[in-house]
């Protein structure tokens, strides 16, 4: 706790604003977007090898 007279005459006003940009900081560093974008970037190949075994079975399909 402070006591009166004690520090230096700007150091309230230094505490509110570290704790004004403190507060405008996010709590975790990865947003849900980060989140969503790994989850595409997991499922691009499985949905490429999934279209590739359709796309086979098409072509074995009509011409063979």
């Amino acid at each position: 706790m402070l006591k009166a007279g004690s520090g230096t005459p700007g150091q309230l006003a230094d505490l509110l604003a570290y704790r004004r940009v403190m507060s405008q900081v996010a709590g975790w560093p990865i947003a849900a977007a980060s989140y969503a974008r790994f989850g595409l970037y997991l499922l691009l190949p499985v949905a490429a090898w999934i279209l590739g075994a359709l796309i086979e079975s098409l072509i074995q399909a009509l011409f063979f």
